[in-house]
Protein backbone atom coordinates (compact mmCIF):
# COMPACT_ATOMS: atom_id res chain seq x y z
CA UNK A 1 0.00 0.00 0.00
CA UNK A 2 0.95 3.62 -0.54
CA UNK A 3 -0.53 6.91 0.50
CA UNK A 4 -0.33 10.66 0.25
CA UNK A 5 -1.50 13.91 1.74
CA UNK A 6 -2.52 16.43 -0.88
CA UNK A 7 -2.97 20.05 0.19
CA UNK A 8 -5.23 22.51 -1.53
CA UNK A 9 -3.67 25.63 -3.02
CA UNK A 10 -5.27 29.07 -3.36
CA UNK A 11 -6.80 28.16 -6.73
CA UNK A 12 -8.24 24.89 -5.40
CA UNK A 13 -5.51 22.77 -7.00
CA UNK A 14 -4.18 19.78 -5.08
CA UNK A 15 -0.43 19.24 -4.58
CA UNK A 16 1.22 16.29 -2.86
CA UNK A 17 2.67 17.53 0.44
CA UNK A 18 3.72 14.17 1.89
CA UNK A 19 3.69 10.60 0.66
CA UNK A 20 4.81 7.02 1.19
CA UNK A 21 5.25 4.55 -1.64
CA UNK A 22 4.60 6.86 -4.61
CA UNK A 23 6.74 6.81 -7.73
CA UNK A 24 9.34 9.61 -7.54
CA UNK A 25 7.99 11.22 -10.73
CA UNK A 26 4.55 11.59 -9.13
CA UNK A 27 5.67 13.77 -6.23
CA UNK A 28 5.35 17.04 -8.19
CA UNK A 29 2.01 16.34 -9.82
CA UNK A 30 -0.68 19.01 -9.51
CA UNK A 31 -4.35 18.10 -9.79
CA UNK A 32 -6.96 20.66 -10.84
CA UNK A 33 -9.83 21.55 -8.56
CA UNK A 34 -12.32 18.68 -8.74
CA UNK A 35 -9.99 16.34 -10.66
CA UNK A 36 -9.93 12.63 -9.89
CA UNK A 37 -11.27 10.79 -6.87
CA UNK A 38 -9.54 13.23 -4.51
CA UNK A 39 -11.45 16.06 -6.18
CA UNK A 40 -14.66 14.07 -5.84
CA UNK A 41 -13.98 13.52 -2.12
CA UNK A 42 -13.65 17.29 -1.68
CA UNK A 43 -16.78 18.00 -3.71
CA UNK A 44 -18.86 15.44 -1.80
CA UNK A 45 -17.22 16.27 1.57
CA UNK A 46 -17.06 12.52 2.17
CA UNK A 47 -14.74 9.54 1.96
CA UNK A 48 -14.67 8.12 -1.58
CA UNK A 49 -13.69 4.52 -2.28
CA UNK A 50 -12.98 2.73 -5.54
CA UNK A 51 -12.25 -0.98 -5.57
CA UNK A 52 -10.73 -0.67 -9.05
CA UNK A 53 -9.93 2.81 -10.37
CA UNK A 54 -9.15 1.38 -13.80
CA UNK A 55 -12.91 0.86 -14.16
CA UNK A 56 -13.85 4.19 -12.52
CA UNK A 57 -14.18 7.02 -15.01
CA UNK A 58 -13.37 9.64 -12.39
CA UNK A 59 -9.79 8.54 -11.77
CA UNK A 60 -6.88 10.69 -12.98
CA UNK A 61 -4.23 8.75 -14.92
CA UNK A 62 -1.46 11.37 -14.63
CA UNK A 63 0.91 9.43 -12.39
CA UNK A 64 3.32 6.53 -12.78
CA UNK A 65 2.46 4.86 -9.46
CA UNK A 66 0.47 1.68 -10.08
CA UNK A 67 -2.87 2.26 -8.38
CA UNK A 68 -5.92 0.02 -8.43
CA UNK A 69 -7.85 0.38 -5.16
CA UNK A 70 -8.12 3.85 -3.67
CA UNK A 71 -9.64 5.58 -0.66
CA UNK A 72 -9.71 9.40 -0.68
CA UNK A 73 -10.75 11.27 2.45
CA UNK A 74 -11.20 15.04 2.48
CA UNK A 75 -9.40 17.03 5.17
CA UNK A 76 -11.97 19.58 6.34
CA UNK A 77 -11.55 22.51 8.72
CA UNK A 78 -14.74 24.35 9.66
CA UNK A 79 -16.39 22.90 6.57
CA UNK A 80 -13.62 24.13 4.25
CA UNK A 81 -11.53 21.55 2.37
CA UNK A 82 -7.81 22.05 3.00
CA UNK A 83 -6.65 18.77 1.49
CA UNK A 84 -7.15 15.06 0.95
CA UNK A 85 -5.63 11.93 2.48
CA UNK A 86 -5.28 9.10 -0.06
CA UNK A 87 -4.56 5.43 0.58
CA UNK A 88 -4.07 3.14 -2.39
CA UNK A 89 -3.03 -0.35 -3.36
CA UNK A 90 -1.62 -1.69 -6.66
CA UNK A 91 -4.26 -4.39 -6.95
CA UNK A 92 -7.96 -4.91 -6.30
CA UNK A 93 -8.74 -4.93 -2.59
CA UNK A 94 -11.87 -5.98 -0.74
CA UNK A 95 -13.97 -3.12 0.54
CA UNK A 96 -12.38 -1.89 3.78
CA UNK A 97 -14.29 -2.28 7.01
CA UNK A 98 -16.34 0.61 8.42
CA UNK A 99 -13.66 0.90 11.10
CA UNK A 100 -11.07 1.68 8.41
CA UNK A 101 -13.22 4.50 7.05
CA UNK A 102 -13.81 5.82 10.57
CA UNK A 103 -10.08 5.72 11.36
CA UNK A 104 -9.27 7.62 8.16
CA UNK A 105 -11.92 10.24 8.93
CA UNK A 106 -10.44 10.59 12.44
CA UNK A 107 -6.92 11.08 11.03
CA UNK A 108 -8.34 13.69 8.69
CA UNK A 109 -10.07 15.55 11.53
CA UNK A 110 -6.85 15.51 13.59
CA UNK A 111 -4.77 16.68 10.61
CA UNK A 112 -6.90 19.67 9.63
CA UNK A 113 -6.07 22.00 12.57
CA UNK A 114 -2.39 20.97 12.42
CA UNK A 115 -2.25 21.87 8.71
CA UNK A 116 -3.89 25.22 9.37
CA UNK A 117 -1.51 25.99 12.25
CA UNK A 118 1.47 25.07 10.09
CA UNK A 119 0.27 27.36 7.30
CA UNK A 120 -0.18 30.26 9.71
CA UNK A 121 3.29 29.69 11.19
CA UNK A 122 4.84 29.61 7.71
CA UNK A 123 3.16 32.88 6.77
CA UNK A 124 4.66 34.71 9.76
Amino acid sequence: PAGSLQLRGPGGELKIAASVGLHEDDLNLVFDDGEGLAGRAIKERAVVYSEDVTKDGGFSTKGKTQICSLIACPVLLNGKAVGVINIHAPDVQERPSPTTFEALALMSAISAPAIELSRKSSAE
